[in-house]
């Protein structure tokens, strides 16, 4: 978990992991410089499965998740935000089914907005389509991700740090020749939607970060990058899909 200024929703955010029904873990918290009580709430928290991380600056997302990689030392990574809420069974549920698919490198499920939002995200299961579908948009909600460590190491991958927003889609772009992608059809995660979230600017940003992958993605199926491809590209993107979110 990388925290900045996040304390509004970030007492009940780390109850929700050190409460998993899974025990064995380490929970890396990187505070990215806060300048509000972030700290102070991680600190608060009496846990010897805690490890904390104080940047000296504001570093960014991107730049905290691998600090946090660099010295995580479990078989797998569990991400997770500062405002979201994992249900009890989440890691338990995922390492199971990790530990019976070997293949499997990269495992998302499926979450339940909340706040200023309500509704669900319900992505494909099987990888063949989570492929598929990544050439359009990012099939894994960030903090419903369970990944293999294995993976990573191996092919010595991290998050782009040129990458302030959509770093998670980025780097799913770069595991889709390497891996398996799979989706546990259970609402393992309460996702929590609020104003603050996306600014304008960010907001902006990402859509930015988001034609890069796409135009990365299809040059690598072999299609010509051009603003005419991106332009189909975006159409069939904007169909809407059953298996998307579903929101109000």
């Amino acid at each position: 978990m990388s925290v900045y200024n996040g304390e509004t929703y970030l007492k009940e955010s780390i109850e929700s992991i050190l409460n998993q029904t899974y025990k064995n873990f380490e929970f890396i918290i990187v505070d990215d410089y806060s300048s509000d009580n972030s700290l102070s709430t991680i600190l608060s928290f009496d846990d010897s499965r805690i490890v904390v991380i104080r940047n000296k600056k504001n570093i960014g997302l991107a730049a905290s998740l691998n600090k946090a990689l660099k010295i995580a030392k479990g078989e797998y990574i569990a991400r997770m935000d500062d405002d979201d809420i994992s249900l009890p069974k989440r890691i338990e549920k995922q390492i199971q089914f990790m530990d019976s698919h070997s293949s499997c490198g990269v495992l998302g499920t499926y979450a339940e907005l909340f706040g200023s939002k309500t509704g669900f995200r319900k992505h494909a299961s099987k990888s063949d389509e989570l492929k598929i579908r990544t050439l359009f948009s990012c099939q894994f909600p960030h903090p419903t991700v369970l990944i293999r460590k294995k993976v990573l190491k191996d092919n010595k991958l991290e998050y782009n740090e040129q990458f302030s927003t959509a770093q998670d889609y980025e780097l799913w772009s770069r595991m889709i020749e390497i891996t398996e992608f799979n989706t546990l059809p259970e609402i393992l995660l309460k996702y929590r939607t609020h104003e603050k979230q996306i600014s304008v600017e960010n907001r902006k940003k990402q859509l930015e970060n988001t034609k890069k992958i796409h135009q990365k993605l299809l040059l690598e199926i072999g299609l010509k990058n051009s603003e005419e491809s991106l332009t189909i590209h975006d159409f069939f993107n904007n169909i809407p899909s059953q298996n998307e979110s579903n929101t109000n």
